[in-house]
């Protein structure tokens, strides 16, 4: 099983088979699978992103991982279309180089996330 050794360490006896799997998927599932809280944790994380003054690579790379991330996280929950009304406020964050993000492509307005 490809997870933490703590996580691991819950189901020692199940064989890599199928139905081992799929006993490990229930139980993890149960216990963590708790998509509402995901979501708002998720979204929370968006929300509440630094403003990212200057145009340094660095803190821009580590805002855009963190939007990245958390948008991949919703993807998968199935909720990624409701972000586009987060685009604005991410460019917004990022008051520095907005302009020179919006200047390649005349209908940035309805950019969505993936954008």
């Amino acid at each position: 099983m490809l997870v933490e050794p703590k996580i691991r360490e819950r189901f020692p006896n199940l064989k890599p088979e199928n139905l081992g799997y799929q006993t490990a998927w229930d139980g993890l599932k149960a216990e963590y699978g708790k998509t509402k809280t995901v979501f708002a944790a998720h979204v929370d994380q968006i929300v509440n992103l630094p403003v990212v003054r200057g145009s340094s690579y660095n803190k821009v790379h580590a805002f855009y991982d963190s939007l990245s991330n958390s948008h991949d996280a919703l993807q998968t929950l199935s909720e990624g279309d409701m972000l586009k009304g987060f685009v604005l406020t991410s460019l917004n964050k990022l008051p520095n180089i907005k302009a020179d993000l919006v200047r390649i492509d005349e209908e940035w307005e309805e950019w969505g996330m993936k954008d």
